[in-house]
């Protein structure tokens, strides 16, 4: 009964910390201090991203596959599809350098792309993208056998959701092909069957490069809050529904030999990708919890220049914004360096942020809940503290709740865009889930190699060429923020 009560007691003091951490602005702690509150269920965690987020959640998944159970990839490509090598990277498994995408950006030279084109009419990827798929579970083997990442093995069985839009021209669809076809070749590599669903394939929505939400929350296109279906570019969070599936089903049907087929197929693969982050984590987990009700959680309109902001204690003029403040009672900030020893240097060595958020809801944070952990890895340009102009001359899109329209200083002050309306804090808050976001950023290196002035991931070696492995800077970095959360 005493021990009881001290750890009732012990517990209470832990959540107060985080409480008293609470500040106008965002609340802080750091993972070690949350690991000692959170019961997470080491059997249960997985990862997704998008872009070079996408390519860092398989990177990651095939370097722990002993632990992580299942993956989302978001507009990403195959494991080890650069070979360590940047304009691979660029040319090959992206278009970066093609159709103009660079446009804009200082020093920056368009050159063709020459990746794998699309699959003809009866293949499931070209004989490139094939290829690719070849080559990346061949790379994936020389790594196993050199202990450089989990058994390959690990990845048997894992759910995996890989996700393409139609209109997206930065990752080509047949570097996604390649990705799809990784599977069954490392399957065929143990001598294992893929089991039907267990990987599973969506790549008919009309969306460009970007993560695809269904507006739950109901953000406004209008007021430039969210990206319509068909628009590229920053914060590469795009609102589609069933009217824009129907639209791109059609078009795209229009020469097939069966078109009524094609529009019922397509419709429906369409559809059960409008939420990418539900999508991803219903496949890993199995069926999910409603989200909370978008009446109690939903995005209110307010005049810019009073918007709730965090640094505002979420108020508008007297009215306090109830999702501002949802948010940030379960929005945390941790400083990266303490997975580096505090130092600074080596988290900037690592190309990491100065922050890194952690999404955790309530029952979570009580311990009340035997949670799970999903690590959300955001994609070029989505991180903590990017700014900068797109090449469209607009500004890069901070968080709804960042700062108002008539502050000068428009430097993010809290979460970020991705973190706040990427769609899985709304299913995590209703299933036990603690959301990871971790953060890269750019650095200031001149030599193309190891540039990163976009703050992407690293899936071509800007920091040394284990990048791809569990002694690669930010996945061991990630690593440790796992230990520290599921100690």
């Amino acid at each position: 009964m005493r021990k009881t009560i001290c750890l009732l007691f012990a517990t209470v003091a832990a959540v107060s910390l985080f409480v008293a951490a609470a500040t106008a602005a965002e609340r802080q702690t750091t993972l070690t201090e949350l690991g000692r509150t959170l019961k997470l269920d080491p059997a249960r965690i997985s990862v997704s991203g998008v872009s070079s987020g996408g390519f860092m959640a398989h990177q990651f998944h095939v370097a722990h596959s002993k632990t992580i159970i299942g993956a989302g990839i978001m507009a990403g490509g195959p494991y080890a599809c650069t070979k360590g090598d940047v304009m691979r990277g660029l040319t090959v498994c992206t278009a970066f350098l093609a159709d103009g995408f660079c446009q804009g950006y200082d020093g920056c030279n368009q050159i063709a792309y020459a990746g794998p084109g699309p699959a003809t009419a009866g293949q499931a990827a070209s004989p490139e993208a094939m290829a690719m798929a070849q080559q990346s579970a061949d790379a994936t083997f020389t790594a196993g056998q050199n202990a450089t990442i989990d058994d390959p093995s690990g990845i048997i069985g894992d759910k995996v959701v890989i996700l393409h839009g139609v209109k997206d021209s930065l990752l080509r669809v047949g570097v996604s092909d390649a990705l799809a076809q990784y599977f069954p070749a490392l399957y065929q590599r143990t001598g294992s069957a893929l089991p039907e669903g267990t990987v599973v394939y969506l790549k008919d929505v009309p969306a460009p490069h970007a993560v695809v939400t269904d507006n739950h929350v109901g953000l406004d296109p209008e007021r430039g809050q969210v990206n319509a279906c068909n628009r590229f570019g920053s914060p590469f969070v795009n609102a589609c529904g069933q009217n824009d599936c129907a639209a791109g089903c059609k078009q795209a049907c229009e020469t097939a030999a069966t078109p009524g087929e094609c529009d019922t197929a397509c419709d429906l693969s369409c559809g059960i990708a409008l939420d990418n982050a539900g999508r991803i984590l219903s496949h890993i987990y199995g069926p999910l919890q409603p989200r909370p009700d978008p009446s109690l959680i939903g995005v209110k309109q307010y005049d810019p220049h009073l918007w709730p902001t965090v640094s505002h204690d979420c108020k508008a003029g007297e009215v306090t914004d109830s999702r501002c403040q949802w948010l940030r009672r379960r929005l945390f900030a941790f400083p990266q360096k303490e997975m580096f020893g505090n130092s600074a240097l080596a988290t900037e060595d690592a190309v990491m942020a100065e922050k890194g958020y952690v999404f955790v809801p309530p029952q979570c944070l009580d311990g009340t809940a035997r949670c799970k952990l999903h690590v959300a890895f955001h994609g070029c340009r989505q991180g903590f503290g990017f700014t900068g102009i797109e090449p469209d001359g607009q500004p890069v899109k901070k968080a709804l709740y960042g700062a108002r329209a008539t502050e000068e200083e428009q430097q993010l002050r809290g979460w970020t865009y991705f973190i706040e309306n990427a769609g899985y804090n709304e299913w995590a808050d209703t299933n036990d889930i603690v959301v990871l976001y971790p953060q890269a950023t750019t650095n200031s290196n001149t030599i193309l190699q190891h540039m990163n002035p976009m703050g992407c991931w690293d899936f071509w070696g800007y920091t040394n060429q284990d990048f791809n492995t569990r002694t690669g800077l930010q996945i061991a970095a990630v690593w440790r923020m796992i230990q520290a959360l599921a100690p």
